[in-house]
């Protein structure tokens, strides 16, 4: 559901082969590289391991994660799981509204943001 809320936002999402755990490509630029996207856990060779910030979205990982190794900073933003809305009448609109609200404050966050 959360692939079909991207793409209905207007954003190129495609698929590597079917695997246990598929990796997604995000495009949003014509100039960037996609964002690949897929689950992993914090230590993934994939991941930075200095000089990033940690944002924590799921109240699990905020309470149980204290500390990310590397991390310069620590952003505990929490979000309900729009899943809690599956196979309801209302499941689209919650995606769509989880996925606006992230956008959103994921923009403030970095926009304060200052690089050196």
């Amino acid at each position: 559901m959360i692939i079909k809320t991207i793409k209905k936002q207007g954003f190129t999402v495609t698929k590597s082969k079917p695997k246990d755990n598929p990796k997604y490509y995000i495009e949003y630029s014509e100039v960037m590289p996609p964002i690949t996207a897929f689950s992993k856990i914090f230590d993934d060779e994939s991941n930075p391991t200095l000089q990033f910030g940690a944002v924590m979205t799921c109240d699990h990982a905020s309470e149980n994660c204290p500390f990310v190794p590397g991390a310069e900073k620590r952003f505990g933003i929490t979000y309900l799981d729009p899943k809690v809305s599956d196979d309801t009448p209302e499941q689209k609109e919650v995606y769509k509204e989880r996925s606006l609200q992230i956008a959103t404050e994921m923009k403030y966050v970095f926009s304060q943001v200052q690089s050196n």
